[in-house]
């Protein structure tokens, strides 16, 4: 019993490592209970997101309609949503908002260090070295601002998940287990895609390639395998990857045409400049800094990677070089190219004829992050190599990883004490593996020396500040970004869960509100700034989300297009791509979208609202009440989207006696009766029930945004949907009192979720009947534990 107790103890040593490492790093947010303000996205996208997407869940319900910001929009369609990836529903659906946060923040970066170092073990490397590569990729991420770039590091960690259950299926001498583990990369690739459905997944997709062509190629040169038999089980893993994430993929497919993704950078700067008459900069590749970007790895604070990692990186090129390094080298090498703005402007007519290529070049840096995935892999096979070259050979092993990362940065103006970290790691870990030689043993005490020396400099870069930046020329922020230091956490996510007085004000009233900042109006998002304390009472940040509310304005880089198109249409100066918002609203614009309520500054520039609520110096002024559902007897009937939008936004247009729609509502030429009355219920996110009283045929006009899965009946009765005013829906009711009930249900969502589950019940049935074979027949396949053997040897 207390052998047994060792080996599991020596078993999960280096995880406890890795996990420990990471708490440490990020203990305010572990232990602290802080988020961050360091990156936009987090307070003012993610959480408000999988906020919503958390309750819905814990109420048993599946969030396909957001209501709360831009009018509604889909929610489970959204690539972003977090519908689908599991971390994000579980913990949100289990914790508080506040408290899931810190906590999805934190699981990314062990998730990362704990499936690499189990893809290095499932690769025969030893313990050490697995954990020296766990420790590299966990706390690159959780010391950078990497780690609240939260789609990155999702991507990230699930890369390494996956290539850890590739590893295994391909790795298994019986059928039944490459079933099983293939299922499970299924999962991990399926995480993947819902972590980063652009950059990230091609990053990890192309790493699960490259490691099967390398792996699989190695054993039939090999003779392990035959061609036949690799092509089987190299086959089996790409082969589930589609069917068993059909229900993460269908709902994304089939909302992606009628977005604003869908229309692609180059042509939603087009139709900004048709719009608004302001001609946005054009899409171009992002700077990813100059060619030596990647010696970043090497300075601290930001995403250090440590001294004997780096020193060892070249390693595996020089002497032994296994699959999974091979594949590491490609991988890195071809992001590293790709980041590169010259090579993104050199490839951009090839990738602006690819649906969505244009991804790619709004921002190709996004690729380095392949090289932070492929470095780690490397140290460890660097360090394996030490350990298995004759004493004469180390040094030679060392020298290019030394010159590279120890003293190249030096020649290009890194300032010395951005490197003396690495320099006293190589130092120190040098000498430890120096002394293996002689006691082999001490190895094992690499990885606790690299945990010091990778917290140390995270610990000193929160304690910073501000972002360091390490470049030559202060001025070149791009050789940095998006590698700088994580600082200190400074929010306190339980207060911003709770919007105070101003949000009890605008809960206890209707409508939706409309926040308006002034000193924000040049930021390049605006609506989405940098979030900082003394902020609660304006209400921005897309804060409606968590605290029940309906703004009018919003933040998202996949909008509704109709949405997207009026904005700018009714904007003076068109906001950047991903935001809605409306600086300088008019009266159009309030009753188009029914603002009550203005957020914002005492001095507000609209005629009729009235101060009633006051925090910390923002003022919440309530306006006249505005209907969310009318009838209207007076409608034009205009030729398509385009023309409709023109009438809207055209000075005479009055929203509040008349409709503009874009197809024969069936009810005869407009009259002349007075309109009747329509009294407007939610039934939750996806539903509205609105009792009408009408005494003639009318145009029930609902300001709610405009969707093709809008569903309406009329006392029971199927009616179609229209699109009104360009952005808002329709129905055409009868004469008489009715009751009208709108729901919101994307077929693609129950579709995917059906194939999803077929496809695990085939797997589930095919690992059965494997089983079944294998007790029948319980030989295992020789060539396979030979190569494993071999591989051990």
């Amino acid at each position: 019993m207390r052998r047994r107790g060792r080996t599991l103890a020596v078993a999960a040593a280096g995880p406890a490592l890795i996990l420990a490492s990471v708490l440490v790093v990020l203990h305010d947010l572990a232990f602290g209970g802080l988020a961050p303000s360091q990156q936009n996205d987090v307070l003012g996208f993610w959480l408000p997101n999988h906020c919503f997407l958390g309750r819905s869940l814990a109420a048993g319900n599946i969030p396909e309609w957001n209501p709360h910001v831009l009018g509604g929009l889909p929610m489970a369609a959204d690539p972003q949503s977090g519908w689908m990836y599991l971390p994000a529903m579980a913990l949100y659906a289990a914790l508080p908002c506040g408290a899931a946060l810190p906590a999805f923040i934190v699981l990314q970066p062990v998730l990362a260090g704990v499936g690499l170092y189990a893809f290095l073990r499932s690769e025969r490397f030893g313990r050490p070295a697995a954990t020296v590569g766990g420790l590299s990729i966990a706390l690159g991420i959780a010391a950078s601002r990497t780690a609240v770039s939260l789609p990155v590091a999702g991507a990230l960690a699930w890369s390494a998940v996956l290539l850890a259950t590739a590893s295994r299926a391909l790795g298994a001498e019986r059928w039944s287990a490459r079933v099983g583990w293939a299922a499970a990369g299924a999962l991990a690739w399926g995480q993947l895609a819902a972590a980063h459905l652009s950059h990230g997944l091609v990053i990890g997709t192309a790493a699960l390639v490259a490691y099967l062509v390398v792996r699989l190629g190695a054993d039939v040169r090999a003779g392990r395998r035959s061609a036949g038999a690799a092509a089987a089980v190299g086959g089996l893993v790409v082969a589930v990857l589609v069917p068993v994430n059909l229900a993460y993929l269908l709902p994304r497919v089939a909302y992606l045409p009628h977005s604003t993704l869908g229309l692609g950078y180059d042509a939603l700067r087009e139709v900004t400049e048709r719009l608004s008459g302001h001609v946005p900069p054009p899409v171009e590749p992002r700077a990813a800094g100059g060619f030596s970007w990647p010696l970043t790895f090497a300075t601290s604070p930001g995403a250090f990677l440590g001294g004997v990692p780096l020193a060892l990186a070249f390693a595996a090129l020089l002497r032994r070089r296994p699959p999974a390094a091979v594949a590491a080298a490609i991988i890195g090498a071809a992001c590293y190219v790709l980041s590169l703005p010259v090579v993104a402007r050199f490839l951009a007519p090839i990738f602006l004829a690819i649906p969505y290529g244009d991804v790619y070049l709004h921002a190709p840096s996004r690729l380095r992050y392949g090289v932070l995935l492929a470095i780690p892999v490397l140290a460890a096979t660097g360090v394996d190599g030490w350990l298995r070259a004759p004493n004469r050979d180390r040094w030679r092993l060392a020298a290019p990883g030394v010159a590279v990362f120890g003293v190249l940065p030096l020649v290009l103006g890194v300032k010395p004490r951005y490197l003396a970290l690495a320099w006293i790691g190589m130092v120190v870990g040098g000498a430890l593996l120096a002394a293996t030689a002689r006691r082999p043993g001490l190895v094992g005490w690499l990885p606790a020396v690299l945990a010091a020396e990778l917290v140390a400099g995270a610990l000193v870069g929160q304690a910073a500040p501000y972002q360091v930046v390490t470049a030559p020329n202060r001025d070149e922020v791009a050789w940095r970004t998006p590698f700088e230091n994580l600082l200190e956490p400074d929010i306190d996510a339980g207060a911003y869960v709770d919007g105070g007085a101003n949000a009890r004000a605008v809960r206890e009233g209707s409508g939706r509100y409309l926040t308006l900042q002034p000193w924000r109006e040049a930021r390049s998002k605006g609506y989405v700034g940098r979030w900082r304390p003394g902020d609660e009472g304006l209400l921005d940040n897309q804060r409606a989300i968590i605290l029940g509310l309906e703004d009018v304005q919003g933040y998202n880089p996949v909008q509704l297009l109709r949405v997207w198109m009026l904005s700018r249409r009714l904007n003076e100066l068109p906001p950047k791509y991903n935001v809605t918002v409306y600086p300088q609203p008019g009266p159009v614009v309030l009753d188009l979208w029914q603002v009550t309520w203005f957020v914002g500054p005492p001095a507000l520039p609209e005629a009729g609202f009235e101060p009633v609520s006051v925090q910390q110096g923002w003022v919440v002024q309530r306006g006249p009440d505005r209907p969310r559902a009318s009838l209207l007897t007076s409608w034009d009937l205009v030729a398509g989207p385009a023309a409709a939008l023109e009438v809207v936004a055209s000075p005479g247009f009055d929203p509040s006696g008349s409709v503009v729609l874009e197809q024969d509502p069936g009810i005869g030429a407009p009259g002349g009766a007075a309109p009747g009355r329509a009294a407007y219920r939610a039934l939750g996110p996806e539903g509205v029930e609105i009792a009408v009283d009408s005494p003639g045929s009318a145009i029930l006009l609902v300001r709610n945004a405009f969707d093709r899965n809008w569903r309406a009946s009329i006392d029971g009765r199927p009616a179609p949907v229209l699109p009104a005013n360009h952005a808002l829906q329709a129905v055409a009711v009868p004469e008489g009192r009715h009751v009208v009930r709108l729901s919101y249900r994307d077929p693609a969502v129950r579709v995917g979720l059906v194939g999803s589950g077929l496809a695990g019940a085939a797997l589930a049935l095919a690992w059965v009947a494997a089983r079944r074979r294998e007790r029948r027949s319980p030989a295992p396949e020789r060539p396979v534990r030979r190569a494993v053997a071999a591989r051990r040897a």
